[in-house]
């Protein structure tokens, strides 16, 4: 995983972090901009946390928005994100399932 700087500010889109799997990579994208205040470095030696305890041991990093009023308005927030989040979960799982990777898991 390749982790944000503490103290690095980030606009809201801007790349997180990247997760990579072999020659595959995935973007994780900031859902609001600010200064990285904390870094979970366990995901550098653990990076099966973020998806095995993605709310508890596999965060990535803490985040003082800069204009949080603004960045809400552009997020998924409530039911309407249940149902992407399901969406998404079966899309991963099928291109994957088709991927020299195997399954996700």
């Amino acid at each position: 995983m390749d982790l944000p700087a503490k103290g690095s500010q980030l606009k809201r889109g801007d790349v997180l972090c990247v997760v990579r799997r072999g020659d595959e990579l995935a973007r994780i994208r900031t859902p609001i901009g600010g200064e990285v205040t904390q870094v979970n470095g366990s995901l550098q030696s653990e990076p099966s946390l973020l998806v095995q305890s993605p709310y508890d041991r596999g965060w990535v990093c803490v985040v003082k928005p800069t204009d949080l009023a603004a960045d809400l308005r552009g997020l998924r927030i409530g039911n309407p994100v249940v149902a992407w989040y399901q969406d998404e979960v079966t899309r991963l799982r099928l291109e994957t399932a088709d991927s020299p990777g195997g399954q996700l898991r």
